[in-house]
């Protein structure tokens, strides 16, 4: 039987001792990273329960989006609904209050036992309408003015009658007739064109303008001085 010499057997027990130690510490090493393998797994089941709890809120929000778009757009069309209403409301209100104050020229406001008038007073009536005749003599436009001012508007002849009705009154007087050089025609100012009954003199150059002259309508320009008469509707029960 051989025997080993002492230092091969030094040697190798200082080996063995080496590699218990390694061993070890690899066991060590081997517990860390399974501790650390294991906070790992925790946290990424961690991650993944917030990501979960993030599209679960993600989704919340996309249904909290389409329920809000869906009452935004509910509310415009409200909003729609109720700016139109405001305008007719605003219409209404101003229509009111012009037929108030068109109503304060026929009727005294101050004692109402008094019956209304057809016609404002100073101005003369024939058929429906009421006629404002003035003194003074200004351009068409500024004539229009003036009875815009009065809640009329520059007198539209509807028949020879009618024109008869001033025969005597006035012979020279702005009438609410003007010539539209796009369409080369004469138009009254209720938007309907000359036709009928009446023709005018000759258009020339920037004669724009109609008034009657004694028994016929002359085209004249605008800025020419004249009496005018104004028009509005007289008083009746089924204009109020």
């Amino acid at each position: 039987m051989s025997h080993c010499h002492p230092e091969t057997v030094n040697r190798a027990n200082w080996k063995c001792s080496v590699m218990e130690g390694d061993l070890q510490q690899l066991r060590s090493n081997n517990r860390n990273l399974t501790e650390e393998k294991e906070q790992i797994q925790e946290e990424i089941s961690q991650i993944e329960q917030h990501c979960s709890s993030l599209a679960s809120d993600n989704n919340q929000l996309k249904e909290n989006y389409t329920v809000l778009t869906n009452y935004n757009n509910h509310l415009q069309k409200i909003y729609s609904i109720t700016a139109k209403q405001k305008d007719v409301f605003q219409n209404n209100y101003e229509a009111l209050i012009n037929k108030s104050q068109h109503l304060r020229l026929f009727c005294d406001t101050t004692d109402m036992q008094k019956p209304c008038r057809p016609c404002p007073q100073g101005w003369e009536p024939f058929n429906s309408s009421c006629y404002f005749i003035s003194k003074d003599q200004k351009s068409w436009k500024d004539s229009r003015i003036e009875c815009l001012k009065l809640g009329a508007d520059l007198v539209i002849m509807e028949s020879n009658e009618e024109q008869g009705f001033f025969k005597g009154k006035t012979d020279d007087y702005w009438i609410g007739l003007t010539y539209y050089t796009k369409t080369s025609d004469w138009i009254w100012l209720d938007g309907r064109s000359l036709t009928g009954f009446q023709k005018l003199s000759p258009h020339y150059l920037d004669e724009n303008c109609a008034r009657s002259w004694r028994t016929s309508w002359e085209a004249w320009t605008c800025d020419t001085k004249a009496r005018w008469i104004c028009e509005t509707r007289a008083l009746l029960l089924n204009h109020l």
